[in-house]
């Protein structure tokens, strides 16, 4: 037990003395309630800014091309929807509420989609298709039945999202098409350039060398 309390206080002693010969550098500043309001204003604004940004880029606005069909989002009143025991997210409740969502998204009825995108759609999912052509997603990551529907609602928009960038056409920039052209031109221009050189060894090396 002497040991031990010895110890401690050797150890206790020798964070002190550490603490005490520490550069100011690396102690924490105290921050006062003014300037922490503010870095927590600006940090409020950089994530409005990138939220906006994200937006920009899913509506086609800003750098990336802008989409083709501007469609609805997919809502309970264009699916079928069935709930079944869940063996996901639950607690207690696994295998005893029927919590899991089944939802059946019938695409020959959905007038508000375009056939090229309904093409597109069944080629990238062809998997999740029935024989009637109806796509079918369930959820059980949640608990409640809302939370499961709207994680299935969400997995269709982002199928339709996919099949409306799938028949967009990719715009080019001018800048890329001019320098792909230019380095066509050189390719061709180097292709002449070593026939060329091949040619002349071979009429070098056919010459006759005459000993007179």
């Amino acid at each position: 037990t002497m040991l031990l309390l010895r110890s401690c206080r050797t150890l206790l002693l020798r964070q002190q003395q550490l603490a005490a010969h520490r550069p100011h550098c690396l102690l924490p500043r105290p921050t006062s309630a003014p300037q922490q309001q503010v870095h927590n204003s600006s940090l409020l604004l950089q994530g409005a800014s990138s939220l906006q940004l994200c937006n920009a880029k899913a509506k086609g606005e800003g750098g990336g091309p802008k989409l083709k069909y501007d469609l609805k989002p997919v809502t309970k009143d264009d699916v079928e929807v069935t709930y079944s025991r869940s063996s996901g997210a639950g607690g207690q409740n696994v295998n005893k509420l029927s919590t899991k969502a089944d939802v059946r998204f019938d695409l020959n009825k959905q007038s508000w989609i375009p056939d090229e995108v309904k093409d597109a759609i069944r080629q990238a999912e062809k998997n999740r298709f029935t024989k009637d052509g109806v796509l079918v997603m369930s959820s059980q990551r949640f608990r409640t039945q809302a939370q499961n529907l709207d994680d299935a609602l969400s997995k269709l928009q982002a199928m339709v999202q996919a099949g409306v960038e799938a028949v967009t056409p990719a715009e080019t920039d001018p800048e890329t098409i001019k320098r792909v052209k230019q380095n066509i031109k050189a390719g061709k221009e180097r292709r002449l350039d070593s026939k060329k050189k091949d040619s002349f060894k071979k009429k070098e090396r056919s010459k006759k060398v005459s000993f007179d």
